[in-house]
């Protein structure tokens, strides 16, 4: 166990860490389902292609 491991504060602040790259996150895969939605769209009127 090292010595930041038992402390609070340090606890608190790398949960906060990784609870700012999970929203991160979340707000990117977002991102991609409406690229990847809008493609479709897009495409689905051309040439008849289907997903």
């Amino acid at each position: 166990m090292t010595k930041y491991s038992s402390t609070p504060d340090m606890k608190g602040t790398l949960q906060q860490a990784v609870a700012r790259i999970i929203e991160a996150l979340a707000q990117k895969q977002a991102m991609i389902c409406r690229t990847l939605d809008t493609s479709r769209r897009l495409m689905s009127g051309v040439n008849d292609y289907e997903c």
